[in-house]
């Protein structure tokens, strides 16, 4: 995940989260310190290792999908990590039109964005075909 000053990129990731009605167990992947941010004791939130992502989450936290050429994958996996109807937030650095791009062809819905000091807050709903 992009290295961030997460106090703003936490406050954005927990007001998407807020907005969207998400009460269940939140994984972020690859980040302790924005884990521990969000860990304010209205949901459950655990940090995980990108490979060991589990599945049943209402909500998955990730980065690092601005530059990778395997974005794909990365979107596909941590798809089936969260339940039909879970929220992908993704934090970044990046070029807010090619994260918006991503997203959408990475099978999210209810696309938004915000701005986090440098960085964006990219979330959507994953619903299986």
């Amino acid at each position: 995940m992009v290295s961030l000053f997460t106090g703003h990129a936490a406050d954005e990731v927990r007001a998407a989260l807020d907005r969207a009605g998400v009460s269940g167990k939140v994984a972020v992947i690859d980040n302790q310190r924005l884990a521990r941010q969000l860990s304010d004791g209205a949901r459950e939130v655990v940090s995980v290792a990108g490979a060991d992502a589990g599945s049943g989450f209402a909500a998955l936290i990730a980065g690092g999908l601005a530059r990778a050429d395997d974005w794909q994958e990365r979107m596909a996996s941590w798809c089936r990590a969260v339940t039909p109807g879970g929220m992908l937030v993704l934090v970044d650095r990046g070029q807010a039109s090619e994260l918006a791009r991503r997203a959408l062809c990475g099978g999210l819905t209810a696309v938004e964005q915000r701005v986090a000091g440098r960085v964006l807050v990219t979330s959507g709903r994953w619903h299986p075909y």
